[in-house]
């Protein structure tokens, strides 16, 4: 089982709060509980402009990978759509 978050700066072509998204990853990085690192697949990263993404082996990462960037958009100010999933990965080779 992998959980995921996928968070999305609101309005982010108005407000330009996507220069943001270095801070809020730093934030994250800087307080998360580095006895958790195995359990990320993919630490929260930027993709596609304004939008962050991460996968994690375990709940517990991604519930407090979570809270951090709540917190981290909350003191920079950051308007996010914050989305999470649950599922497995299929690795198949053809």
């Amino acid at each position: 089982m992998y959980y995921t978050v996928r968070a999305d700066i609101k309005d982010s072509s108005k407000n330009l709060k996507y220069k943001e998204i270095g801070n809020l990853l730093k934030y994250v990085d800087t307080n998360l509980n580095k006895e958790l690192s195995n359990d990320t697949l993919i630490n929260l990263v930027q993709r596609g402009g304004d939008e962050i993404f991460g996968v994690f082996k375990s709940a517990k990462a991604l519930l407090l990978n979570y809270a951090l960037l709540i917190s981290a958009a909350k003191i920079y100010h950051v308007p996010l759509y914050i989305g999470i999933g649950v599922g497995h990965l299929d690795i198949t080779t053809k």
